[in-house]
């Protein structure tokens, strides 16, 4: 399973040459990671930033790297140390072992319209990987933002997948509603599974009904550059899952354009 996360700028991001060179180190972007630093930063940085402290705990020893830059695609890394707690056994009493080890994300950022796709990196560090990000390549960390789906934005996606796209009409198989109101009764979350699911009259209703999408699953059609249908999971953050065997770079990218479109709709 391949997770992604989608984030969009506030800027158009000038290819050069430069920007082949990129690399930079977390105390490059942030400054000195200081302990006793109060979350809501140093006086003066942009509202909502995490501090220092914060970033350094979420990715720590984080390295930024420009791989490739094109104007239709500019592809980074980022590394950075991961912890685990591993339990194990002395004389019957369980205890925790905390491993070290060094991980990585791949990030696709599309120039031409300000998308950024962050993959496989856990939810919790998504802010403050947008954060280096948008530190490293515009210069000024409050130019990328997650990209939250929201209920219209959500039906303008299933209407896309379900209609007959690029590469013939998808298929909607799950969906997760929250706040919803049916026939006089009113319900935190209401889960619904069924092959082409949008069909559906139950479905319908409950749509109509619903203050939010929270989630849907759903099978892509056959898309170009990938020759197969896939399965994914998206939620109202911007994060999407897949749920086959992991994507070669052009497959991915192929996808990524195909996702691209489906949002512009």
């Amino acid at each position: 399973m391949q997770a992604l996360h989608i984030t969009e700028t506030r800027a158009i991001v000038p290819v050069t040459r430069k920007l082949t060179q990129l690399r930079f180190t977390l105390e490059d972007l942030v400054g000195p990671v200081l302990e006793g630093e109060e979350e809501s930063g140093p006086t003066g940085a942009p509202r909502g930033r995490l501090s220092n402290r914060r970033i350094g705990q979420l990715i720590p020893n984080a390295v930024l790297q420009c791989q490739k830059a094109s104007s239709e695609f500019i592809e980074l890394t980022l590394t950075y140390d991961r912890t685990v707690k591993v339990p194990e056994y002395i004389a019957r009493e369980r205890r925790y072992r905390t491993l070290t080890y060094s991980a990585s994300a791949d990030i696709l950022w599309r120039p031409e319209t300000g998308f950024c796709f962050i993959m496989d990196i856990p939810r919790r560090a998504v802010k403050a990987t947008t954060w280096i990000l948008s530190a490293a390549v515009l210069g000024y960390p409050g130019r990328l933002s997650s990209y939250d789906v929201d209920r219209t934005q959500m039906r303008k996606v299933i209407s896309f997948l379900t209609s007959m796209s690029r590469g013939g009409p998808g298929e909607l198989v799950r969906a997760v509603f929250r706040e919803i109101e049916l026939n006089g009764n009113y319900f935190d979350e209401l889960n619904i599974r069924a092959r082409d699911l949008n069909k559906m009259d139950l479905y319908k209703e409950v749509q109509k009904g619903a203050g939010h999408i929270h989630a849907i699953s759903f099978v892509t059609p056959i898309i170009d550059g990938v020759g197969r249908p896939l399965v994914c999971r998206m939620d109202s953050t911007g994060a999407i899952q897949i749920y086959s065997q992991r994507l070669p770079n052009d497959s991915l990218r192929a996808l990524l354009l195909w996702l691209e479109e489906m949002f512009a709709k």
